[in-house]
């Protein structure tokens, strides 16, 4: 028997069996969606970027099964990959954001907060002038002729730190300011000598 002419196949139909093209579009479109939801999602910065292309990804991926189940889209496969891949990128956008929002929220408040220290004052006259960081109302308080030596608890601003003067009266003297940490560590201290002396100390606090 001779062979089929060019262009019949099996049984001499044209062409032969053929193969219907793969219809995917929306499942294809959620699979891409969901790979790039997913990789936005994992980076800090840009995380609720992938919250929102994940929430895409996962509506195109639904809409592609729902017409696989309906015969008039097949590759199942797909589609569930594009809805598994965009619920990742939802869940992971989330957790980055949140674990931004906290490093953003303690850095915040690092600087805009107070730290607790102690004040002390001493003076070889047995009084002083004092002027202290009243930390979050945003100055300083100053009191004249304080009996020596002088304590004082005190909330130091996180932003400008914690400052301390001590000031010696017209008959002279030496002065000693300190301050100290909430545990008891000396943060700063200096003395000064002379009429109307002033010592002074400064310190970062909250780092």
């Amino acid at each position: 028997m001779p062979p089929a002419p060019p262009g019949y196949g099996q049984y001499g139909y044209p062409g032969g069996p053929q193969s219907t093209p793969p219809r995917n579009g929306f499942g294809i479109a959620a699979l891409i969606v969901g790979i790039i939801a997913l990789l936005f999602g994992i980076i800090p910065f840009i995380g609720p970027g992938g919250i929102v292309l994940g929430i895409i990804g996962l509506v195109l991926g639904i809409v592609a099964l729902s017409k696989v189940r309906s015969g008039t889209a097949d590759n199942r496969g797909v589609s569930i990959a594009g809805i598994v891949l965009s619920a990742l990128a939802i869940v992971a956008g989330i957790i980055t954001s949140l674990l931004l929002f906290l490093v953003i929220n303690s850095a915040v408040n690092s600087v805009s907060g107070t730290t607790a220290v102690t004040y002390e004052a001493e003076s070889t006259g047995g009084q002083a002038t004092v002027s202290y960081d009243i930390g979050s109302s945003g100055g300083t308080s100053l009191s004249n002729d304080v009996q020596t030596p002088w304590k004082k608890g005190a909330n130091a601003s996180n932003l400008f730190g914690a400052y301390l003067s001590v000031m010696a009266g017209p008959d002279g003297g030496g002065v000693t300011c300190r301050i100290l940490s909430d545990g008891g560590d000396v943060l700063a201290e200096n003395t000064a000598q002379g009429v109307f002396a002033v010592a002074t100390c400064s310190a970062d606090v909250g780092g």
